[in-house]
């Protein structure tokens, strides 16, 4: 495929593109309802269906959303048999379709300092492309080779995600 060549971007211009086919349009109906009295399905967002892809594609997105979300310090329980020293662990935060990792940390009570800023285009106001966008964490051991019996290197401890506009109710 094609690759784009820049300092801070590379990789197969398609990834980047592909995923914003239909980009900022939703399909609402009312199924959850009685399906007989149910009205007919309403598309919400931008008409053009490619319209995000289109202003990718000719360098002409104009409208962001951009959002920053943190991962400070968080409370862990640790396996008994470990010292703080020996409990190793990483976090992992999602943000608009972008995951950031953490350093790995030490302890029970580590401090991540985790920075995430991620933007995306949108085609409307509206902003429906985030109504099904999820934030999501992470967090896992970091193990030791005298902790495994597998080539096992990490395992997960913790993971929770919120729908994004639940947090902003």
């Amino acid at each position: 495929g094609a690759t784009m060549q820049s300092t801070t971007d590379s990789g197969v211009w398609c990834t980047v593109n592909g995923p914003r086919v239909a980009w900022d349009r939703q399909v609402v109906n009312n199924l959850d309802k009685d399906p007989y009295l149910a009205e007919d399905p309403k598309l919400r967002g931008h008409a053009d269906h490619i319209k995000v892809a289109s202003d990718i594609a000719t360098v002409q997105a104009k409208r962001w959303v951009q959002l920053t979300g943190m991962v400070d310090q968080v409370m862990l329980q640790k396996p008994k048999h470990l010292q703080d020293t020996d409990f190793k662990t990483k976090a992992v935060f999602h943000l608009l379709g972008y995951s950031f990792v953490s350093e790995v940390r030490e302890g029970s009570n580590p401090t991540y300092n985790l920075k995430a800023e991620a933007a995306v285009p949108v085609a409307s106001e509206d902003f429906v492309s985030l109504d099904q966008s999820e934030v999501g964490l992470e967090i896992f051991q970091v193990l030791e080779e005298w902790e495994t019996d597998t080539k096992q290197k990490e395992q997960l401890l913790y993971v929770g995600s919120e729908f994004l506009t639940k947090m902003f109710d």
